[in-house]
């Protein structure tokens, strides 16, 4: 497959639809959130339920705290609440509890919708702030390949990488083997001028 990774503030969703819709062969657009396009096919809707989180039922608590002591996250308050965000669904807290108050549950962890807007593959992709996101990604990256027709098929991600070096994307001097091209970077607003040049350069690879 061949990569285009789009960084930056700005209209990113535009300016892939734009990108799309200038080439000849179409290509799948990978997409953080709605994206508000009109669904013309909807190929499949998927929910991640891949978390294991902890929850504390205050009616069997004594309030002894034992809990907060063994959490190495800081993720349980001292008015017994837990931040999923920290939370690692470790089993500490679990068996520091001399009440038995403590329980795991698996909770939604992300969406993944797959469709057809105006001859174009999407895929959308929401997560939670505590999911692993490198896995995620992966997963909606091997969505898009299977997506595309054939390995001349381009994928236009738009960029999210708070971490760069997760996947070695070419941005800020890292490279990524699979991303043919980049446009912007995590900390600028995306200029026209350089849209532009990206959509010239894929008009003539796209014929």
């Amino acid at each position: 497959m061949k990569y285009v990774v789009i960084y930056g503030d700005g209209p990113r969703k535009e300016v892939m639809i734009k990108i799309a819709k200038l080439m000849h062969k179409k290509p799948v657009l990978v997409m953080i959130g709605r994206s508000g396009l009109k669904v013309d096919e909807t190929l499949s809707f998927e929910e991640v339920y891949d978390s294991k989180k902890a929850t504390i039922n205050l009616d069997k608590c004594n309030g002894c705290e034992e809990c907060l002591k063994a959490c190495q996250k800081g993720a349980i308050s001292k008015d017994l609440k837990i931040n999923w965000n920290l939370c690692e669904g470790c089993p500490a807290c679990y068996y520091s509890c001399p009440m038995d108050a403590i329980d795991f549950r698996v909770v939604k962890s992300g969406e993944i919708r797959v469709y057809v807007s105006e001859g174009i593959p999407v895929v959308e992709y929401d997560y939670a702030p505590w999911i692993n996101r490198y896995v995620f990604v992966r997963h909606v990256r091997d969505i898009a390949k299977r997506l595309a027709n054939d390995e001349n098929t381009w994928i236009i991600e738009e960029g999210w990488h708070p971490m760069p070096w997760a996947f070695n994307i070419r941005i800020d001097g890292y490279n990524d083997p699979n991303a043919n091209l980049v446009l912007g970077k995590n900390d600028q607003v995306l200029s026209f001028n350089e849209i532009e040049k990206v959509v010239e350069t894929l008009e003539v690879i796209g014929q």
